[in-house]
């Protein structure tokens, strides 16, 4: 005989199973995550996310898991929908190279993506920046060629001056040890149009962030006239009244023109220059009375056509603390 009671009992449990524990039997897995984002990819910015799209045949809710390929979990995108993008924000590292998986979770199945891979731009660590002059800061070197040498590797790069003499050229992008941190540079600036032949250089190392190179250009010929005032063109740029302002202002290995006239001072030589009178008896330097008239500090000077009078006593009209010194042609 069939106990009714009994089976009353087993389909009241039987229910109260069902409703409890939901079956899963028609529930699939989600499919794999795609699109990962960033995949393939070098100089990604160290803010960028990771993101990947998720879906699921059953429209279920997903949790998406992000992992690192060595399956350090890196964070999860909570209650993402079907068909549509999990992402996250992860703290990366410049110049890092990442790989990378997602995934998706519907409470039963998981599914995991491919490995994704990418690698992280290098911040901007080395700028060189500066600002250049023709002589002093009235006049800017707009336009002109800037040439950053690497004194390890000789490797130059170039760049020119923009508004108000401003340069920079950012050193970070460039791979190897040679551009790295405290690495010696030679900047160097060219001038054009009415300086073309002007140059100007200076020594420095790269720094994190931002190395300072500002850059003064001198010319290679000086013209010197006692005569000479505010109203001529060049005016305290390559053209003075005294020979020793030329002299300070002319580059390395550059020229003094000297015009005939009285010019009343003891000059300083600290550079290879050459120093060149219009005529050893009307260009006079006279050093009245106060020290030596010449005094020559730099190797392989050449001074020409001047007469050279009143050093003070037991001083001399020219004295030489140098070698390789040319003295041609003058009245002392």
């Amino acid at each position: 005989m069939i106990d009714i009671q009994l089976m009353k009992k087993i389909a009241v449990a039987i229910l109260f199973i069902s409703i409890a524990f939901p079956s899963f039997a028609n529930n699939s897995p989600p499919y794999k995550p795609y699109e990962g984002y960033p995949d393939g990819i070098m100089g990604v910015d160290v803010n960028s996310p990771l993101r990947c799209r998720v879906a699921d045949p059953d429209n279920d809710t997903l949790n998406v898991y992000f992992y690192w390929a060595n399956g350090t979990l890196i964070d999860i995108a909570y209650n993402v929908t079907s068909n549509s993008t999990a992402t996250i924000y992860p703290e990366l590292e410049e110049d890092t190279y990442y790989e990378w998986y997602a995934v998706a979770y519907d409470g039963e199945f998981s599914t995991n993506s491919s490995i994704w891979c990418f690698g992280t731009i290098a911040e901007l660590l080395h700028l060189i920046c500066g600002y250049c002059y023709y002589i002093n800061q009235s006049n800017l070197a707009v336009g002109i060629n800037i040439s950053i040498i690497n004194n390890c590797t000789q490797e130059t790069i170039e760049t020119i001056t923009h508004e108000h003499g401003f340069f920079s050229k950012n050193l970070g992008s460039f791979e190897g040890p040679g551009w790295a941190n405290n690495t010696p540079l030679k900047v160097m600036a060219y001038g054009k149009d009415e300086y073309e032949g002007w140059k100007g250089y200076t020594y420095a190392r790269i720094h994190y962030y931002y190395t300072w190179a500002n850059i003064t250009l001198y010319p290679p010929v000086v013209y010197v006239d006692d005569d000479f005032n505010e109203s001529m063109p060049g005016w305290k740029l390559d053209h003075f009244n005294s020979i020793q302002e030329g002299i300070d202002v002319c580059m390395e290995g550059g020229i003094v023109y000297v015009y005939n006239g009285t010019y009343n001072e003891s000059i300083s030589i600290n550079k290879t220059i050459s120093i060149i009178g219009e005529d050893k008896e009307t260009t006079i330097i006279d050093g009245n009375y106060e020290g030596d008239v010449i005094k020559i500090t730099a190797d392989g000077v050449i001074i020409e056509g001047f007469k050279i009078m009143h050093g003070a006593s037991q001083h001399a009209g020219i004295k030489i603390c140098a070698n390789d010194t040319t003295i041609y042609n003058c009245n002392i």
